[in-house]
């Protein structure tokens, strides 16, 4: 029988779908319809992923897996510290808010 990883659904906003997977440590934010990010919407979650990993503790930071992100119109992936899954979530879901389009 295969083995689930424990995936925390945190909402959606602007048919992005926002989910975190604690076995591998990873925020993922998917478009679930046409939509994609605007450039504005790219620098705005570029912006908080920023904001996000400069708040984190030094503690925090050894015992996330890496800062990678990964970021396009239609997908956001990022490593994410162990119990601040929605404090990033938050962060993203907002700089998205309103900044997409019809693809």
């Amino acid at each position: 029988m295969p083995v689930t990883a424990p995936v925390i659904n945190h909402g959606s906003v602007s048919t992005f779908q926002v989910e975190s997977n604690l076995n591998t440590h990873l925020l993922s934010v998917q478009a679930r319809g046409a939509n994609k990010l605007t450039p504005a919407g790219m620098a705005a979650v570029l912006t908080a992923l920023g904001s996000y990993y400069a708040g984190l503790t030094t503690a925090q930071k050894a015992a996330t897996p890496d800062f990678v992100c990964h970021v396009t119109g239609g997908n956001v992936t990022a490593y994410v510290a162990t119990g601040t899954e929605a404090t990033l979530a938050a962060a993203l879901i907002t700089a998205i808010g309103t900044n997409t389009v019809a693809g």
